[in-house]
């Protein structure tokens, strides 16, 4: 992959003051003036000790540079430790039996041939869990920050919440669900066994159609519906009479596939119970606090009895971050044994059982004047939730930024979940956001059309223009800074879009379709609204980090060492990062939702600089001099218009003299607000008539990150985040058949993913308007290239097919998918 940077980023302050960032990542020339618009107290704290002398992070060191990761040697040298290579000698294997169906009653389980097998210590069902007292999984719907709309339903009917007992006593509600466990001395002899239980089903109806969910036979009977929630959001009827009177109206219905997140690591778990009565499970995650609270109240115990301990972990994005199944059972069975029960999936395995994303049903529409400037927006949204709700994120998101980066006039939405018989939805990068980009912009590239606009010139004309911050978007969503239109000019020029009808020609002469797209995007960045850090002074010249957010591969030792390193001014190598267990951390959301460098900002800022006023203290003490006096900079407090100085770790080292022992402090923050990350991206591609098999050949990305922390680092997440946005436009799709319900993409051998080839040259801008609600102003920055991406590749497949009449491309646009879609415009054009 190609990493060029054309322009040089520049940032832009809230009240307008401009710094140019060298291309290098050097030092910046102008630092902006950033208004911190909140009530936390990070800020009081880092603005008081700024104002004595405190923390400047106005002339950054490491801030804006890409040293190399320090992650990338461990990890690179097979030192890495991850969830399956936890061993305990005297651990036991699960192995789960997985239901055929998709959709049956289990009359009766007979485990007795099981557990006379040898080896087998246990072989446990639902039955066994209901009469040890045990419920189902407390899943955390997703209502976090800011506050989410209200999804009440229409006839004042509660939301149905479908319970998730970890083994079913009742029914098997999708395909690979487990239904039993089997515990043995060897995962051979626990295989083995497994084989031998009996379960007598009784095959039902099964419906894995989203669009015909709601009238399809209910997976609970009990609730007597498969919608969980038919909601809305502002009144249709307000809306409805601006559409009436438009001069111009696009409708858009589409279908978004479900994919799955296929993690390099498959899922594995490592279960022990104490004789004291605790619990301690070792697993792979991005959230672990999250874990511990939620096995406490499954479990009936404590949160002080849980301690959740990960370590380097494989891959994660979102669906690895809520609690599954396996992570219950472990610790069950380990009590019951007495012994470390230990489980590790397959990958069959995990992808039957994976929670999956997407999977949303889009009828949308967009009302326009007769100079192409919106009127306004409304939408039905149809979010697929699974057998089981684990989460409504995705579709609560959606509705809430589906306007994406342009100012509709009117807005309303009816959001609907329905059950099916699949594994449960939850937010995969970019949750929600994905599917809102993609039905928007291409109804702006439609519109277009209608309007006789060009595709530039009707965004131009409806973008949030910067000195309307903070802007209200109808959704109840407020959007807090960025500069739209001067992303998509970036892109613009950065694609050398004026240039494009060179390059159509040149594909055409060698028999190749070639069209371009562009699409604008917001990336939501809320989730867990608490965070919390540590930072240890220690006299020998090294810094201790703790903190609640888990790494997944993003880099997190490298941007939060760069941050500490600048705002205490110490060297970047002092700094060690470090995450993962309970029992060192006093809270933590975890990696979801863009929300890491921000939150860590905040806790970072907060506990730095409270180690400066203790150090400033102590340090008075140290110079007789009043604590007035004291200034600090660079490592080292001074007496002020003296040179009587003592450093940073000298003071650690006195500290332990001091009262209050150590030089370490803590932060934790409580911020219910959101942070909207955007941006603009180009594809390029081109088209095989014969075959209909799409190459992406060109991108550009320009996203607005608030302040690069480091800029390399956000480079890959670009890269990465593009290509799980080819996935979704161009392959990847949980197809399952209609009649009975099995997953046809269960192995890698059937389920598409992009690979190396499939990338295109990328060309990456990062544009830095920082956000008021942090003190370094991050914004997003991983995951707005999975927002993006089918949206501008929608949109360049549609241009390079229009000369076949093609005006839309249902996704992922598959060579067969695109093959038809060419051959019935060709027809219709021809009738």
């Amino acid at each position: 992959m190609r990493r060029t940077h054309p322009f040089r980023r520049r940032a832009i302050g809230p009240a307008g003051v401009k710094a140019q960032f060298p291309a290098d990542g050097g030092e910046a020339a102008l630092v902006p003036r950033v208004r911190f618009l909140t009530g936390s107290t990070a800020m009081n704290r880092l603005a008081v000790a700024a104002s004595r002398g405190g923390v400047n992070i106005g002339v950054s060191a490491m801030i804006g540079r890409s040293p190399l990761r320090k992650e990338d040697l461990h990890l690179l040298t097979g030192r890495g430790r991850f969830a399956d290579d936890n061993e305990l000698s005297d651990q036991v294997r699960a192995v789960f039996v997985a239901s055929p169906y998709a959709h049956a009653l289990i009359r009766s389980i007979d485990a007795t041939a099981a557990e006379n097998a040898p080896g087998v210590l246990a072989a446990l069902t639902g039955a066994d869990w209901l009469s040890d007292g045990l419920g189902a999984i407390p899943h955390n719907l997703g209502f976090s920050s800011p506050p989410d709309i209200a999804l009440r339903n229409r006839d004042g009917s509660d939301r149905f919440v479908a319970p998730h007992y970890p083994l079913p006593a009742d029914r098997a509600r999708y395909v690979g669900e487990p239904v039993a466990m089997v515990v043995a001395e060897t995962v051979a002899e626990a295989r083995d066994a497994a084989e031998r239980i009996r379960i007598d089903y009784a095959p039902l109806a099964a419906i894995v159609d989203t669009s015909r969910a709601a009238e399809a036979p209910a997976v609970w009977p009990d609730h007597g519906s498969n919608v969980a929630i038919d909601a809305d959001v502002n009144e249709a009827a307000a809306t409805d009479g601006v559409f009436n009177r438009a001069a111009h109206v696009v409708s858009l219905r589409t279908a978004l596939s479900r994919v799955s997140a296929v993690a390099m690591e498959p899922r594995s778990s490592l279960g022990v119970f104490e004789e004291d009565g605790r619990y301690t499970l070792r697993t792979t995650s991005g959230s672990i606090y999250r874990y511990k609270t939620e096995l406490a109240r499954l479990l009936g115990t404590d949160e002080g009895d849980v301690r959740v301990i990960v370590g380097d972990v494989g891959g994660s994005y979102g669906p690895r971050n809520a609690l599954y199944a396996e992570h219950a059972l472990v610790l069950w069975a380990a009590r019951r044994l007495g012994r470390p029960v230990k489980w590790t999936g397959d990958r069959t395995e995990c992808m039957l059982t994976d929670y999956q994303a997407r999977d949303l049903v889009v009828d949308a529409r967009l009302a326009f004047d007769r100079d192409g400037r919106m009127l306004a927006f409304g939408t039905e949204n149809t979010s697929n939730v699974g057998a089981y709700t684990a989460s409504w994120i995705p579709l609560v998101k959606g509705i809430e930024i589906s306007t994406g980066l342009y100012a509709p006039g009117k807005v309303s939405a009816r959001a609907i979940a329905v059950q099916t018989n699949t594994p449960p939805t939850y937010p995969y990068r970019s949750a929600g956001r994905p599917e809102v980009m993609y039905a928007i912009e291409r109804m702006i590239d439609m519109a277009a059309s209608a309007t006789g606009l060009d595709r530039l010139e009707i965004r131009r004309r409806n973008l949030i223009p910067p000195d309307a911050m903070p802007y209200d978007n109808g959704f109840r969503m407020t959007y807090d800074s960025g500069d739209y239109p001067a992303a998509m000019e970036k892109a613009v020029e950065a694609s050398n879009w004026r240039g494009f009808e060179s390059r159509r020609r040149e594909a055409r002469h060698r028999g190749a379709l070639r069209g371009i797209g562009i699409s604008n995007y917001a990336d939501l960045s809320t989730g867990y609204p608490r965070e919390w850090a540590e930072i240890h002074v220690r006299p020998d010249g090294e810094i201790d980090v703790q903190i609640g957010t888990m790494a997944t591969g993003q880099g997190h030792r490298t941007s939060f060492s760069q941050m500490l390193a600048d705002l205490l001014q110490v060297p970047y190598e002092a700094v060690n990062v470090d995450y993962g267990d309970t029992d060192r951390l006093k809270d933590g959301g975890g990696s979801h939702s863009g929300r890491s460098m921000r939150m860590g900002a905040i806790v970072l800022s907060d506990a730095s600089a409270r180690i400066v006023e203790r150090g400033r203290r102590i340090a008075a003490v140290v110079l007789e001099a009043a604590e007035t006096d004291i200034e600090y900079s660079r490592g080292t407090f001074a007496v002020a218009g003296t040179d009587r100085t003592v450093g940073l770790f000298e003071i650690a080292r006195a500290a332990a003299d001091d009262a209050e022992g150590p030089l370490r402090e803590e932060a934790d923050v409580h911020l219910p607000r959101a942070v909207i990350g955007s941006g603009c991206h180009v594809a390029e591609v081109e088209i095989d008539p014969e075959t209909g098999a799409v190459s992406v050949v060109d991108g550009t990305a320009v996203d607005d990150v608030g302040r690069a922390i480091n800029p390399m680092t956000l480079d890959g997440q670009t890269h990465g985040g593009v290509m799980q946005g080819v996935g979704q436009a161009l392959m990847e799709s949980c197809a399952y058949d209609a009649e009975t319900g099995q997953m046809a993409g269960a192995t890698l051998m059937d389920y598409a993913m992009p690979r190396a080839e499939d990338s295109p040259p990328f060309r990456t801008v990062l544009l830095e308007v920082p956000s008021p609600s942090n003190p370094l102003g991050v914004k997003p920055g991983s995951e707005g290239g999975a927002a993006v991406a089918p949206a501008a590749i929608a949109n360049a497949i549609v241009d390079a097919l229009s000369e076949y009449g093609v005006t839309h491309i249902e996704l992922p646009a598959t060579p067969e998918r695109v093959w038809r879609a060419m051959r019935a415009g060709s027809s219709a054009a021809g009738a």
